[in-house]
């Protein structure tokens, strides 16, 4: 290998590393409960040294590939066969990002309104919606508790009222008398 090619493995190399190591990041945010939006803030990867790598791989076996092209046909050569691989690792590992992500900040949210919402049509008001960020579903998290905790109170109301009604009724004569 040229000294041109060995930089540009590495620099593939350190474009990886760095994926795998905001994979961790991510994680850890995720944790600590910061929104996508903040973690978007927080982890970029420049594709831009690994894109260049890739050029001049593939101007390097374009060069032997057209070298053995007489000998060889038309075969499809290494250079693009690295190059295609190269694309498939970075999309799955964007692809695996991306549905992680996904699953965190969209799917569990709406699972979480789901489940709920089914507990409170069971009569449930003491279930309430676990609110971890101020985006939209943390937004629609507190709408639910507040509407949660309205339907309690109007609960106790009738409660109270249907109480006080028996109240009365208990307190009330039962027996009138009737004069000829």
């Amino acid at each position: 290998l040229t000294p041109e090619e060995k930089k540009a493995i590495k620099d593939i190399e350190k474009v990886a590393e760095a994926y795998a190591a905001n994979f961790a990041k991510v994680t850890q945010l995720i944790g600590e409960g910061k929104t996508p939006v903040e973690i978007d803030q927080v982890v970029k990867v420049d594709d831009t040294p690994a894109f260049k790598a890739f050029e001049v791989i593939e101007k390097r076996f374009e060069q032997i590939s057209n070298e053995k092209r007489g000998a060889m046909g038309s075969a499809l050569g290494l250079s693009q066969i690295v190059l295609i691989v190269g694309f498939i690792l970075v999309f799955a590992v964007i692809t695996i990002f991306s549905l992680y992500i996904m699953n965190r900040f969209v799917i569990a949210p709406i699972k979480q309104l789901m489940e709920v919402s089914e507990a409170v049509s069971d009569f449930d008001l003491s279930s309430h919606v676990e609110v971890t960020g101020e985006d939209e579903f943390g937004k629609l998290g507190h709408s639910f508790n507040s509407m949660i905790d309205h339907l309690r109170e109007i609960v106790s109301k009738v409660t109270t009222s249907t109480d006080a009604i028996q109240m009365s009724t208990d307190e009330s004569p039962t027996a009138a008398t009737i004069s000829p």
